[in-house]
């Protein structure tokens, strides 16, 4: 519900959206947001229809971007504020919504290192791809790697085109050609392995 300013009110210390919005440095996009989602009560409005925020909207909206920098959602945000209005917000409150974030931290962080974990062999192995069969390449770090990180089939073990392929009782090797000079010894070497079997 829009409060109207009366006729014979002042301004006082009352601010506009851009005012509040430098003070608290926030977007005034942000302060409309607000209101739309019931984060603040809608603001006094001067007869133009411009918004007025309060010593308390001021003070309201400053434990928002407070407690958003700590990492509150907005309804977790939301939960306290509830609690502020109804003169509920105990330390105990309080204690118990933080130290569920702080869980939720805690989890995430430990998410985020089983990630990093799995990630740096793949960085690694891209890097040293990048390095002996060039940038240019297509990548293939992704085609055979296990959730450990690990080269399953021997991918990386393996110089220019050439892949494996293992069964029981057969071995079957095929050299696509590199058109790599360096690679090129390699190349001859693995023919003279596969005649050697014949």
């Amino acid at each position: 519900m829009i409060k109207a300013l009366d006729s014979d009110m002042s301004w006082g210390n009352m601010l506009q959206v851009g005012e509040v919005a430098r003070k608290l440095g926030l977007n005034p996009q942000t302060l409309y947001f607000y209101e739309r989602i019931g984060l603040i009560p809608s603001p006094k409005r001067t007869e133009a229809g411009y918004r007025l925020f309060d010593d308390q909207d001021i003070e309201r909206l400053s434990f928002i971007s407070r407690a958003k920098g700590l990492g509150l959602s907005l309804d977790e945000i939301k939960d306290l504020l509830v609690l502020q209005d109804g003169d509920s917000l105990s330390c105990g409150e309080v204690y118990q919504r933080l130290l569920r974030k702080v869980q939720q931290i805690e989890d995430n962080i430990q998410q985020l290192q089983q990630l990093r974990a799995e990630l740096l062999p793949l960085l690694n192995q891209c890097q040293e791809n990048a390095q002996r069969l060039g940038e240019e390449r297509q990548c293939v770090v992704f085609k055979d790697v296990d959730s450990n990180g690990e080269d399953k089939a021997g991918l990386f073990d393996h110089d220019a085109n050439s892949y494996e392929v293992l069964s029981m009782d057969t071995l079957t090797v095929e050299i696509l050609g590199t058109g790599c000079k360096k690679c090129h010894q390699l190349e001859e070497n693995a023919r003279s392995a596969i005649a050697s079997l014949n």
